[in-house]
């Protein structure tokens, strides 16, 4: 039996799902009605496919831009605080960025940041993020 084809609104929120776990912003899509309603109106407007095709790419990327930061963090003893910099790091943010998404100063984030190089023996950032996505 064929799958069902999915509707605009299924759609629209796999594509927020994926804006979210890609970082695409800085919020959260889906706690804003008024862009739920937007992702829809430009869904239905799409050939059909369209939107559909879209949010498989993006379904890909993730998949094949991944890094497995849980594992990266346990072989190095990161804590949870840590780890969740590290992954911050992976998708792009900075130290001040992770801070003001976390609500959490700058300066914890730099013993954070601190912390994960003396547990790693990562001489920096770059080279932490190098070592990630060689795990």
């Amino acid at each position: 039996m064929p799958k069902d084809k999915p509707t605009d609104e299924d759609l629209a929120l796999q594509f927020m799902e994926m804006a979210d776990h890609l970082e695409l912003t800085d919020e959260r899509l889906a706690d804003y009605p008024q862009w739920q309603d937007r992702i829809k109106e430009i869904i239905a407007f799409l050939p059909d496919g369209v939107a559909s095709d879209l949010v498989g790419r993006m379904q890909s990327y993730a998949r094949d831009h991944s890094v497995d930061t849980q594992s990266f963090a346990k072989l190095h003893g990161l804590t949870k605080a840590e780890e969740k910099l590290l992954t911050s790091l992976a998708a792009g943010l900075s130290v001040p960025d992770h801070a003001k998404k976390l609500d959490i100063s700058v300066n914890t984030g730099r013993v954070h940041m601190q912390r994960i190089l003396d547990k790693t023996a990562a001489s920096g950032q770059l080279d932490l993020i190098k070592m990630l996505h060689k795990h």
